[in-house]
């Protein structure tokens, strides 16, 4: 009986809260469109320019640390390469503004 209530109240909240979980996925958008990036023309979103920093900086960061350290000193090489890739390409992008 009391599992009952429980969902009963979960759906509830579920139901009165959910257009606010659509908040956080729609503050990035504004009036003026979304955000972009002029590259010899064309347009393209920020994100995609990120995500091609982000595999550049990791293959980048791969060839350097496995010349440092050679193969197989690395755990978790694909996770571990994305990480470092992820994480330069958003400082970067946060250092170099909009």
């Amino acid at each position: 009986m009391m599992l009952r209530r429980q969902a009963r109240v979960r759906r509830n909240a579920m139901k009165q809260g959910g257009p606010l979980l659509l908040v956080p996925v729609l503050a990035g958008c504004h009036a003026e469109g979304s955000p972009s990036l002029a590259i010899f023309g064309a347009y393209f979103p920020g994100w995609l320019v990120l995500a091609a920093t982000a595999i550049v900086l990791g293959v980048l960061a791969r060839a350097l640390v496995l010349r440092a350290l050679g193969p197989g000193r690395v755990p978790f090489p694909l996770w571990t390469f994305a990480a470092i890739g992820l994480i330069a390409a958003c400082l970067l992008a946060w250092g170099v503004g909009p």
